[in-house]
């Protein structure tokens, strides 16, 4: 009961940021990746949703735990707002009505059992954690309990969608033929004109006899005219341009980092964890801030004996800081996952 207050106030203090965050340049989003069917490598983007209760145990026998260890499979795209196309799911899963202390994992359907565990639970308590897990191809995950008998509750707060890349370029068209090169044609040469007489020589101190005249030249016969050129061949037409080939796809990106308040760089989604005080402000630094007050969430508990009960709530001042509130100044464990 104290859980389910607490995640309504946070709701409550984000409905806000729901709507901004939407709002965050693709760019930003683009860059956000998430590897989720085994074997395929996805670029995927996340689309924070307005946190909603999928699954409660105690409401829906089915899934009730009744001896470890089981595996239970939930489907989860088709509903609450998931689309067919996710590859990833953000959820917070609480455990209740546990009789052993024992272990939950999440992970995609149809792939083995991880060797780590998402949340360690003690007998009788109350437990939650952040969980990001990708999807089977179907849109399904598997929950697998160790010991005991277990009710569990999911709670949505986001998912992650394929990218879709750009088609391949089409091919080029041909090139049309080239038109054939017209005759070349040369004119005839003139005939050359005939060489006149040439005049008489006059008269010396005596008289020389006369020399005979000389006759005329015959006229040069006229060159004959030059043959035309014949004409030239039609060039044949381009070959065509082979097409293009497709695209191959982006290559996976790896899972999202998680680190400590003082964590070091990260590229898109990270998660980040610690223990404040409440009522007291924490400052994260280096890689562990997020973009924007906007653009992350945080879960919190009481770590005091006894108080697990008291209700704790976060105060976003920015990208990177923040405050717990509850009604103790007992030190709290948070967990945050943002951009």
């Amino acid at each position: 009961m104290a859980e389910s207050r607490n995640r309504d106030l946070v709701a409550r203090r984000r409905r806000w940021s729901v709507g901004f965050a939407v709002c965050i340049p693709l760019a930003l989003v683009a860059s956000q990746a998430w590897v989720a069917h085994a074997g395929a490598a996805v670029q995927s983007a996340f689309t924070p949703i307005t946190p909603v209760r999928a699954l409660d145990s105690r409401k829906t026998p089915a899934f009730h735990f009744s001896g470890g260890p089981e595996t239970k499979v939930w489907q989860v795209t088709g509903g609450f707002g998931i689309p067919a196309g996710a590859t990833a799911i953000v959820l917070n899963l609480t455990v209740v009505n546990t009789t052993n202390t024992t272990v939950l994992n999440v992970y995609p359907d149809l792939t083995p059992t991880p060797g780590t565990s998402n949340i360690d639970v003690l007998p009788g308590r109350t437990t939650f954690a952040v969980v990001v897990v990708g999807l089977s191809g179907t849109g399904a995950i598997d929950i697998t309990n160790a010991f005991g008998s277990a009710d569990i509750i999911l709670d949505y707060f986001g998912y992650y969608a394929a990218v879709v890349p750009g088609g391949p370029t089409g091919a080029t068209g041909a090139t049309g033929a080239t038109g054939p090169t017209g005759p070349a044609v040369t004119g005839a040469t003139g005939a050359t004109g005939s060489t006149g007489p040439t005049g008489v020589t006059g008269p010396s101190g005596g008289p020389t006899g006369p020399t005979g005249a000389t006759g005329s030249t015959g006229p040069t016969g006229s060159t004959g005219p030059t043959g035309t050129t014949g004409p030239t061949g039609d060039t044949g037409p381009t070959g065509t341009t082979g097409v293009i080939g497709a695209t191959g796809p982006t290559g996976a990106t790896g899972t999202i980092a998680s680190s400590g308040i003082t964590g070091t760089a990260t590229v898109g989604v990270h998660e980040v964890s610690g223990t404040g005080t409440s009522g007291t402000a924490v400052t994260l630094t280096n890689g562990a801030v997020f973009a924007t007050a906007a653009s992350y969430v945080c879960y919190g508990s009481d770590t005091t004996i006894g108080n697990s009960g008291v209700d704790v709530e976060f105060l976003y001042t920015s990208g990177t800081s923040f405050t717990p509130e509850s009604s103790t100044t007992d030190a709290v464990k948070f967990v945050c996952i943002g951009n």
